[in-house]
C-alpha cells in the first residue's frame, strides 16, 4: 500500500464522517468498512460450520459453535458468522486450536460487550473476545466493547494466541482495546480504535496496514495509542507498525486532547513505526513516560520513513531509548524477521508484505 492510499484514506475518513453527526455513536463507520473490507473474503477456507441468529446455520451462538469444536486439532476448524450482532462474551480455551472465526464483514458481522473494570470485572474478564488457543484467525468481523470511557479497562480483544492472523477486523473500544498478551501475532488491514493505551501488553506483533484511530477520551485523559510491555533486555517482543495510518476520529479534532505513539509500560518497551502516515493529532514529542525515567534510557522506540504532519521526528523526545532508524536497522523489524512470517504466514492465506 503506498502513501498516498494513506493519504487518500485520511482525506475519506474526514469527508464520511463529518457528514453525520451521529459519527461517535456508530458502531463502525462506513467509510472505514469501505476501505477495509475491499469487497472479499480473503483467506480461502472451507466452512465447517455456521452461527446464525436466526437459526437458519449449526449454531444459534458463537460459544456453542466453540464448545462443539474439535479439541488440540492441527486441522483448521472453520466457523463462519453470519451477519447480525452477537452479543455474547468470546473465549477461545487453550485446547482449541487453529480456530478461524470468518464474518461477513467489517460492521456486518458484529461481537459485542460491555464489560468494565468499574463493574467489577478484572482487567482480562472484561474482553468481549479473549483467545488462548493457539493459531487463531479471526476476519471480516467487528469485536468491539461499549462500555465507553468512563469505566477504565474494558477491551476488544485478548489474544494470548501463537502464531495468530486478525485479518480485516474492526476493534473498538475506549481504553485498553487490544491486549495483545504474548506469541507472535499478526493484524492486517485492521481497523483499531480506543483511547489510553489501546494497543498494549507484551506480544511480538506486526500490524501492516492498519488504520489506528484515536477517539475522545474521557475528560482528564490523554490518549496513548501503545503500551508495550516488554520486561526484559534479552526478550524479542515489541510491537511494529509497518504502512499503517494513525489519525483520530473528527470530534477529536474539536477538543484539546494530547494524543501520543506510546508509553513505556515496562523498562525494555519497543515500539517501531515503519512507512506509516502520520496525522496531526499526534502530539509532536510522539510519546509519554510512564512513571518518572522508568525505561527512558532502555526502551527502544524507533522510527523510520514516516509521512504526515505528525511524523517529523525533530520534535520527538529527547530520551536515549528513542531513534530514527536506518532502512538497514528497520529491516530487522519485518515481518519476514521479526515474526518470522515467511515460515507460517503463508499457510494461513492472509495477505502480508515481508519486508520494507
Amino acid at each position: 500500500m503506498t502513501m498516498f492510499k494513506f493519504i487518500m484514506l485520511a482525506a475519506l475518513f474526514l469527508f464520511e464522517i463529518q457528514a453525520s453527526s451521529e459519527a461517535e455513536q456508530a458502531a463502525t463507520p462506513e467509510w472505514a468498512a469501505a476501505v477495509l473490507q475491499k469487497g472479499q473474503q480473503g483467506a480461502a477456507a472451507a466452512v465447517d460450520v455456521v452461527v446464525a441468529k436466526d437459526g437458519s446455520g449449526n449454531f444459534e451462538s458463537i460459544m456453542a459453535a466453540i464448545d462443539a469444536a474439535p479439541r488440540a486439532s492441527m486441522k483448521r476448524h472453520v466457523v463462519r458468522l453470519a451477519k447480525g450482532v452477537y452479543d455474547e462474551i468470546v473465549r477461545v480455551p487453550e485446547d482449541v486450536w487453529n480456530l478461524t472465526l470468518l464474518g461477513d464483514g467489517i460492521g456486518v458481522t458484529v461481537v459485542t460487550g460491555s464489560r468494565a473494570f468499574d463493574d467489577g470485572y478484572s482487567m482480562p474478564e472484561t474482553a468481549t473476545v479473549g483467545v488462548d488457543g493457539p493459531g487463531f484467525i479471526a476476519h471480516d468481523l467487528t469485536i468491539q466493547n461499549t462500555a465507553g470511557s468512563a469505566k477504565q479497562q474494558a477491551l476488544a480483544l485478548r489474544s494470548h494466541s501463537a502464531r495468530s492472523v486478525v485479518y480485516r477486523v474492526s476493534l473498538e473500544a475506549h481504553q485498553d482495546t487490544l491486549y495483545a498478551q504474548d506469541h507472535y501475532q499478526f493484524y492486517h488491514a485492521c481497523m483499531i480504535s480506543g483511547t489510553v493505551d489501546f494497543i498494549f501488553e507484551d506480544a511480538t506483533a506486526v500490524f501492516q496496514s492498519c488504520l489506528l484511530v484515536a477517539r475522545v477520551p474521557h475528560p482528564g485523559q490523554q490518549n496513548v495509542v501503545t503500551a508495550q510491555g516488554r520486561y526484559q533486555a534479552n526478550s524479542t517482543s515489541g510491537f511494529v507498525f509497518q504502512l499503517c495510518n494513525i489519525t483520530g476520529e473528527p470530534l477529536l479534532r474539536e477538543k484539546v486532547v494530547e494524543t501520543y505513539l506510546g508509553r513505556p509500560w515496562k523498562p525494555y518497551s519497543r515500539v517501531v513505526f515503519i512507512e506509516c502516515f502520520i496525522d496531526s493529532v499526534v502530539d509532536r514529542r510522539g510519546y509519554l513516560p510512564w512513571n518518572g525515567s522508568m525505561g527512558l534510557d532502555t526502551l527502544f522506540y524507533g522510527e523510520y520513513n514516516n509521512s504526515g504532519p505528525g511524523s517529523d521526528v525533530k520534535g520527538r523526545v529527547n530520551w536515549p531509548g528513542f531513534h530514527a532508524i536506518t532502512a538497514a536497522e528497520a529491516a530487522n523489524f519485518t515481518v519476514a524477521s521479526f515474526l518470522e512470517g515467511q515460515s507460517w504466514l503463508p499457510g494461513t492465506g492472509v495477505e502480508f508484505t515481508p519486508g520494507l
